[in-house]
């Protein structure tokens, strides 16, 4: 081969590097480019991961205050039966015995009224014979004041 051949040769190859050199300095600009894209998205999600990790961080706190407010009615609830506990014994021991007693009473009064129902029956017997009786007197006292004149 000769020389101005050769060196065509050469030359054309080294356009055909250059050219190749080129398009491979473009593909990596883009390359370069992407990952660049790529590193701004990681930061993205970086934040909002952080962002995340923040809202949940709150959210347990939330949750915490949330179960000390409920274990407060807990406690709060459990005072409560208490009392109505105390109430109840308090109720059955006290109004009990009272309503016991008023009836008692009632028991009492109800026989005092008994009684006294049989003695005005009694009255009421005697009475009835006293007038009886009188009524016999005046006229037999008539009979006599007819006899007498």
């Amino acid at each position: 081969m000769d020389t101005g051949k050769f060196q065509e040769l050469v030359l054309k190859q080294l356009g055909l590097l250059t050219e190749g050199q080129q398009r491979l300095d473009s593909k990596a600009d883009k390359l370069e480019q992407g990952q660049q894209r790529l590193d701004s998205k990681a930061d993205k999600l970086e934040q909002g991961q952080q962002r995340l990790d923040s809202k949940v961080d709150k959210l347990e706190q939330g949750q915490r205050r949330l179960d000390s407010k409920v274990d407060k009615l807990e406690q709060g609830q459990q005072r409560l039966d208490s009392k109505i506990d105390k109430l109840e014994l308090r109720v059955e021991n006290e109004v009990v015995d009272k309503i016991r007693a008023l009836f008692d009473d009632r028991e009492i009064q109800n026989k005092r009224i008994e009684l006294q129902d049989r003695r005005l029956d009694s009255i009421d017997e005697k009475l009835d014979r006293i007038s009886n009786d009188t009524a016999y007197l005046v006229s037999e006292v008539a009979s006599l004041k007819r006899l007498v004149k």
